[in-house]
């Protein structure tokens, strides 16, 4: 017994994004894939049909992504009220957004984290509660102690870990909060142009 593959066919809109428009029903090998997209959830494919039958418009990322789609990935539009303009603008926020759930992304707060909270455990175990007010003179006190104790190596390594995660760890902070205002500013953009100056302010600003 064959399995119905769930099929939709699709118009390309740019290098990142195509447009299903509607189901592709087929009993046998497709012989152009490239003319279909293939979804592997049926919850989705529920989804995206209840949609096109209301009318809607669906826009997907190209790519693999389609072996792990959510509904989160998909942008439902009203056909009488999406521009292209405000799809642009929806590719620039995906693009932007789906740069916190990358693998590369993820590892670069992930390692920090861990040895953030690793390192301050270890100065608590040792004693030393750091907090906003008191770190200047925790960190002098650590440092200090280290001379006299016998793991006073032991504990400057420590130090040296909290510190250059916490480091790490606020930067990533910067970056988010920049993100943040950077997606706020073209939830506002009324043209084009605007839309262009912000997201070309925001990429020179991200490679800093």
């Amino acid at each position: 017994m064959n399995i119905p593959r769930l099929l939709f066919q699709y118009e390309k809109v740019n290098d990142e994004t195509i447009e299903l428009t509607f189901p592709y029903y087929e009993s046998s090998v497709i012989t152009n894939a490239t003319e279909v997209y293939e979804i592997y959830n049926i919850a989705v494919y529920e989804e995206i049909c209840r949609a096109l039958n209301n009318n809607k418009r669906v826009f997907v990322p190209i790519g693999e992504k389609n072996l792990t789609l959510t509904i989160g990935d998909i942008t439902f539009k009203d056909k009488d009220t999406f521009s292209e303009f405000e799809m642009e603008k929806d590719r620039i926020i995906r693009r932007a957004k789906s740069k916190i759930i990358t693998n590369d992304y993820v590892g670069s707060v992930l390692s920090p984290m861990l040895d953030f909270v690793s390192s301050s455990f270890e100065l608590m175990n040792n004693g030393y509660f750091i907090t906003e007010d008191n770190k200047n003179d925790t960190y002098y006190k650590i440092i200090s102690d280290s001379t006299t104790e016998e793991s006073g190596d032991r504990l400057l390594k420590i130090l040296e870990k909290y510190l250059d995660s916490r480091n790490t760890l606020e930067k990533n902070l910067e970056k988010y909060k920049g993100l943040n205002v950077f997606l706020e500013r073209l939830e506002y953009a009324d043209t084009p142009e605007e839309l262009k100056e912000i997201y070309e302010e925001y990429k020179k600003g991200d490679t800093n």
